[in-house]
This record gives structure tokens, C-alpha cells and sequence, in this order.
């Protein structure tokens, strides 16, 4: 089995090594992204479940959402978009 990007980043995390003050900037940044996405009047397009199936199969996300634990509430239906549609 390949080992993901993820359980790399995982097993060679070091919390005695984390810049505290970088941390802090990053954080400032992907809240102020996230705000101004919230607080924006433009609507961004959705993939459609087929899009989604796509990626999933074209790209490392299934072998992610496996890794993260997501993958059988994926396979359940109870995670992402409705296939009711």
C-alpha cells in the first residue's frame, strides 16, 4: 500500500518545531480568506456529482478521504452532495 502525503506530513510532525508566529499569521490569513468569502455577494459554481465522481477517481482525493477516516460516510451517502438529485 503507497503511503499518502498525509500520514508522511503525520508521522513527521515535530510540536517543538512549530513558529509560533507564522502560525498566528497563517491563521490571520485563512480567517480573513474565509471572511471575505462569507461576506461576499458572488455566488461560486458547484460541481455536480459527476464532477465529484470524476475527482475522485482522477486524483489522489479517494486515497485521502481513506486516509482521513471520510471515506466510508462517502460510501454511506452521509458526507458531500445528495445523489437524490
Amino acid at each position: 500500500m503507497a503511503v499518502t502525503r498525509f500520514e508522511v506530513y503525520l508521522v513527521s510532525l515535530d510540536a517543538t518545531k512549530v513558529d509560533l508566529r507564522q502560525l498566528r499569521v497563517n491563521a490571520a490569513i485563512a480567517a480573513a480568506v474565509t471572511w471575505s468569502f462569507a461576506d461576499s455577494t458572488v455566488t461560486l459554481p458547484r460541481h455536480t456529482l459527476a464532477q465529484v465522481d470524476e475527482l475522485i477517481e482522477t486524483t489522489p482525493l479517494g486515497s485521502q478521504m481513506k486516509a482521513m477516516g471520510l471515506w466510508k460516510d462517502w460510501e454511506q451517502h452521509l458526507r458531500g452532495l445528495s445523489r437524490e438529485r
